[in-house]
């Protein structure tokens, strides 16, 4: 992505152990209308987490990226931002960088949540900004949900994974973003760097109208 150390942090994380479901929920109502910080919960463990720079400027472009494709092949979404997805029986919860429906755009309707529990499905895509930091292990979180595909962002490598058999794989091509591949993913961040953002979304839609899914042509 850039020439800045592949370990240099990109949020301020702690992790606190022996927390209890109840109290995860209380901190969750106590900042419900707050985008940070973040919290990831799984069974006693809890991460709090406040995004720096380059972790926020690096998701909402990736986020934006997402948006421009797929209005560019003329298909529906619902940007669902870091909307916490939880499950009380597993107690598990996490909240995306960023996540969209795209298969299932209107899953949610006008609810403020999903409920997994219920069988609402969890988000087609979820982008995740990774530093590799000491901190609570969340793709074995998502794939207990059963999301099935990551973009995991660090400052020197992108990858998409897609999830098999219960677990993640690294894949070469975006299951949601047909062709869109690591590299090209890579390639077209690295553009913001150099270019207004008006600019940038234009070449990003250069890109898409070129580079239409087959199953969006007809063919």
């Amino acid at each position: 992505m850039n020439d800045t150390t592949e370990h240099a942090p990109t949020a301020n994380r702690v992790v606190l152990t022996g927390i209890r479901w109840e109290t995860y929920e209380a901190i969750l109502r106590d900042h419900e209308d707050r985008s940070a910080p973040r919290f990831t919960y799984d069974t006693g463990l809890l991460e709090i987490m406040s995004p720096l720079r380059f972790h926020e400027r690096t998701n909402r472009l990736a986020a934006r990226l997402v948006e421009e494709v797929l209005e560019a092949w003329g298909r529906d979404y619902d940007n669902i931002g870091s909307l916490t997805l939880k499950m009380p029986s597993m107690e598990k919860g996490v909240e995306p960088d960023t996540c969209f429906y795209i298969a299932h755009v209107g899953a949610l309707n006008e609810r403020e949540t999903a409920d997994l529990e219920q069988g609402d499905p969890p988000p087609d895509l979820v982008i995740e900004i990774d530093d590799h930091s000491l901190s609570v292990a969340r793709l074995p979180i998502y794939a207990a949900f059963g999301v099935p595909e990551i973009w995991r962002i660090r400052r020197k490598t992108i990858e998409i994974l897609l999830l098999l058999n219960g677990a993640y794989a690294v894949a070469e091509t975006s299951a949601n973003l047909p062709p869109l591949t690591p590299d090209i993913l890579s390639s077209l961040l690295q553009k913001s760097e150099t270019m207004t953002r008006g600019d940038w979304a234009d070449a990003v839609t250069d890109w898409a109208k070129t580079n239409v899914p087959e199953t969006e042509t007809g063919a």
